[in-house]
């Protein structure tokens, strides 16, 4: 069973490597159907690429904000176990 999950899916891939091939051999520029759905497949690729840019943007601000939010935090403790010890020093 195993093997023919294996085989066909190496069928598969065969057949989707010879549709590549064939694809890549036409010529946009003889094809201007082909070359709108280049631009189009371009504008969307950009425009996917552009909010991941955003998105990786939004989440290193964050990132950052929670680390600086959390070295306050540790200098504030800090502090206070300072003000405690001089405190109990001082007793």
């Amino acid at each position: 069973m195993s093997d023919n999950l294996s085989s066909s899916s190496s069928n598969s891939e065969v057949s989707i490597h010879s549709n590549l091939l064939s694809f890549s051999n036409i010529k946009t520029e003889d094809n201007p159907l082909a070359i709108k759905a280049m631009k189009t497949y371009q504008a969307d690729q950009q425009v996917k690429y552009l909010h991941l840019q955003a998105e990786i943007d939004m989440l290193l601000q964050q990132l950052q904000s929670i680390k600086q939010q959390r070295l306050l935090e540790k200098n504030a403790q800090t502090e206070d176990k300072q003000k405690q010890q001089n405190a109990l020093v001082s007793v």
